[in-house]
């Protein structure tokens, strides 16, 4: 059990070190049941992309450990869960080309919640009980991470969030869903104080990407 944490918590931090690197690769969106989705060699390890119903898979030869995730990866606020997707296949990349995780190749499965909340519990139910995942990483939308605490801690899997937000944060019932993340409340304080009395800007203009 410590050993899924650790190396869950290794994808994680490579996750926010990484998600950055824009250019670095490219990858496709979770794909629907029949067609045919892969990522680029650059983002895949040496491994080779297939398909499941719902969502595009990352394959890799021998033993395995299987990270699924559960992102908004269309829609309007796309953007952090497309480039989280690109930092969990950059950490894996990382990870496999250092031999795995105690000889093991790690491999991902990517869903699309779409920015919904049924859609979120409804991926993370089929990961569970379909998949088999390992591990689980997501979801960038907080509601979503609300929303899936109580099916996570029922599987016993655990679970990094990636959402900001506090209140999800401050769930006790929260057994096997860690942060990856500092909360809104305390980044946004401490921001606004340095710019105000530290760097004595009067005037902040505030750009959000979609």
């Amino acid at each position: 059990m410590s050993k899924k944490i650790l190396i869950l918590s290794l994808v994680a931090a490579l996750i926010l070190a990484m998600t950055g690197c824009g250019t670095a690769a490219t990858t496709t969106t979770a794909t629907t049941a029949g067609t045919t989705a892969g990522t680029t060699a650059g983002t895949t390890a040496g491994t080779t992309a297939g398909t499941t119903p719902g969502g595009t898979t990352t394959q890799a030869s021998g033993g395995k450990f299987l990270i699924g995730t559960y992102l908004q990866m269309t829609g309007s606020n796309a953007v952090p869960g497309t480039d989280a997707k690109r930092g969990i296949e950059l950490a894996v990349k990382e990870i496999n080309a250092a031999g795995g995780f105690n000889g093991a190749k790690i491999e991902t499965i990517h869903y699309d919640t779409t920015g919904k909340t049924e859609e979120a519990v409804k991926v993370v139910q089929k990961m569970l009980s379909n998949d088999n995942v390992d591990a689980i990483i997501g979801s960038v939308n907080s509601n979503e991470v609300s929303a899936c605490i109580s099916y996570i801690n029922d599987a016993k899997v655990f679970n990094f969030g990636l959402g900001t937000s506090a209140t999800w944060m401050a769930d006790q019932s929260k057994i096997y869903t860690f942060r990856a993340s500092s909360n809104n409340n305390r980044i946004v304080p401490q921001d606004v104080d340095l710019l105000k009395d530290k760097l004595k800007y009067t005037s902040v203009a505030v750009m959000n990407g979609t």
